[in-house]
C-alpha cells in the first residue's frame, strides 16, 4: 500500500522502518509508532493533524535513546495541539521522536500526554524536532565569556541535549524581553 493514510478514530499502529514516504492525516485518532531497530525512521512526505484531538504514541521498545527521529517527514500541518505519549523509553537523556524538513503550518503544538516521570516533550521549531527529554537538575546558566577579534564566545551549562537556544540582543536594555531580537542560535550538546 502506497497511498495516503487517514486516522479519524481508533489507533493506527506502524513499525518504524525505512519504507517509502507517504502522507499521514490524523484527525482525532492515535498514530502509534513502534521502533523496530535503533536508527530506523518512519518516512512521511507530509503529516497533517486535524482539529479533533489527534495523538501520537511512540514506543521506543527499550532500545535506548534515539538520535535518528522515529518519524521523519517533509511538510507539517498542525491544526490543533497534538498529544504525545511515550512508552518503553530510557530513564534519562534525550530521544528524538519526530522531525520535519519542510514547512510548518497551523496553530497547534506538540504537548506531553502519557510520558515517563521527570521527562518533558520539547517541540523545538528552530531545529524542527520533537524530543522526549529529561530536564537537568539545575537550570541552564552562562558560566563565562571570551571576547576577541574574531567575535565573542559564551560558555554555559545545564542545557537540554539537542535542544536549541537563542541569544537575544537589543540596543535598548529597557525594552521588554519579548521585543529583543535573536542575534544567534545553536544547539546544546
Amino acid at each position: 500500500y502506497t497511498g495516503p493514510t487517514t486516522t479519524k478514530t481508533g489507533t493506527f499502529s506502524l513499525i518504524a522502518t525505512n519504507n517509502a514516504p507517504r502522507t499521514y492525516l490524523n484527525d482525532g485518532g492515535i498514530l502509534n509508532v513502534r521502533l523496530a531497530t535503533s536508527g530506523n525512521s518512519l518516512p512521511a512526505s507530509s503529516m497533517i493533524f486535524g482539529t479533533n484531538g489527534p495523538q501520537m504514541t511512540f514506543d521506543l521498545a527499550n532500545l535506548g535513546n534515539t538520535v535518528a527521529p522515529m518519524v521523519a517527514c517533509g511538510d507539517l500541518i498542525i491544526n490543533s495541539n497534538v498529544v504525545i505519549n511515550v512508552s518503553n523509553a530510557p530513564a534519562s537523556g534525550t530521544s528524538v521522536l519526530f522531525s520535519y524538513s519542510g514547512s510548518r503550518g497551523g496553530p497547534g503544538i506538540f504537548t506531553g500526554g502519557s510520558i515517563p516521570p521527570g521527562a518533558s516533550i520539547v517541540d523545538d521549531m528552530t531545529t524542527k524536532t520533537v524530543s522526549l527529554t529529561y530536564l537537568p537538575a539545575h537550570p541552564s546558566a552562562i558560566t563565562g565569556s571570551l571576547s576577541g577579534t574574531s567575535g565573542m564566545r559564551i560558555f554555559g551549562t545545564g542545557g537540554v541535549a539537542f535542544s536549541s537556544y537563542r541569544i537575544l540582543g537589543s540596543t535598548n536594555i529597557h525594552l521588554p524581553i519579548n521585543e529583543w531580537q535573536p542575534v544567534g542560535t545553536n544547539t546544546f550538546d
